[in-house]
């Protein structure tokens, strides 16, 4: 089990390091996958490793599941900070994390651990739209700081149309007007008539 999990693991992180590399568009993209493939490897690893427990601290660390963990979850941790880190597709970097994990892992059980799936009608249904609406969750959730910034920018546009129109309403000179139309800021005494002689 650990050579071709291993073998598979190196081809398919190696190949979106390769991509990342190559191509700067794709970049964001191809470390989500190669993190989303590392987390889940390390879900499957996690569960071999709950089977071990039962033998003890010698069990754990005489088997090769603990030293797979200590390679991929770093890795993943690694790759996860990298894609985020280009500020760029963040809603889709977030989305393929967030499937491929369970994907993987899922994937992995059943190749490995003779994991069954139901098969009937229904759970198949179900089982796609389930997978379906994560999807969709995960979209519309990692798109919602794209929403803030865009409401906050609008706000901005109006509090400046308001200054602009303050502004223009001064006059020359740049003294703003008072309610009477005499500009403001400006002290007018009363003229003393002269006396006739």
């Amino acid at each position: 089990m650990l050579a071709p999990l291993a073998i598979g693991y190196l081809v398919v992180v190696g190949a979106c390091l390769v991509v990342a590399n190559r191509n700067a568009n794709l970049q964001p993209l191809a470390l989500a996958t190669g993190c989303g493939v590392s987390y889940g490897v390390a879900a499957f690893v996690i569960k071999l490793l709950t089977s071990e427990f039962g033998g003890g601290l010698a069990g754990v660390f005489t088997n090769w599941p603990i030293y797979v963990f200590i390679v991929v979850g770093p890795a993943g941790f690694i790759l996860n900070q990298n894609a985020l880190q280009q500020g760029t597709l963040l809603a889709p970097v977030q989305a393929i994390i967030s499937v491929a994990d369970p994907v993987i892992s899922i994937a992995l059980g059943i190749a490995w651990l003779d994991v069954r799936l139901r098969s009937s009608p229904a759970a198949i249904a179900g089982e796609i739209v389930s997978f379906l609406l994560l999807t969709i969750g995960i979209v519309l959730t990692s798109r919602m700081h794209e929403v803030k910034p865009a409401q906050q920018a609008a706000a901005a546009g109006v509090t400046g149309k308001r200054e602009s129109l303050r502004a223009n309403a001064r006059w020359p000179g740049g003294r703003e007007q008072a309610t009477d139309g005499r500009p403001a800021g400006r002290v007018t005494y009363p003229v003393k008539p002269r006396s006739v002689r």
